[in-house]
């Protein structure tokens, strides 16, 4: 605790990292600076390419596409999380893409919210 506090303590009031001991961290300020998107309702037999090309189709261009899947059977789950390159690109590509058709489906474009893990969440699943 005290090693965080004296890193803090080094940083200049003017940056404003002062109040967030968590933007200390390179890992942070990358994340900050390509926001991640979910989009959701995606048809089952997309792959990352199809994604990347309907943003490239609406020019947006894209630092990563995850496509999540399920863990046993490796299906897609129906959802994806991309990341653009900056800000400014993630509110035009939710301006455009949400309510999107692709396939016969339409899109669902929002700000990827970061997952919270809480200790009911990590308790035993097995009710036995």
């Amino acid at each position: 605790m005290r090693c965080l506090l004296r890193r803090v303590a080094k940083i200049p009031l003017s940056t404003g990292l002062s109040e967030n001991p968590g933007a200390l961290n390179p890992w942070y300020l990358r994340k900050l600076k390509m926001p991640r998107l979910f989009v959701g309702n995606i048809p089952f037999g997309s792959t990352e390419g199809d994604l990347q090309s309907l943003f490239l189709e609406y020019g947006y261009q894209l630092e990563s596409v995850e496509i999540i899947r399920d863990k046993f059977t490796q299906q897609p789950r129906g959802f994806a999380f991309v990341e653009t390159v900056e800000l400014q690109d993630a509110e035009g590509v939710i301006a455009a893409l949400n309510g999107k058709f692709m396939g016969k489906r339409p899109l669902t474009v929002a700000l990827a919210t970061p997952r919270v893990i809480t200790q009911d969440s990590r308790r035993d699943r097995n009710f036995y």
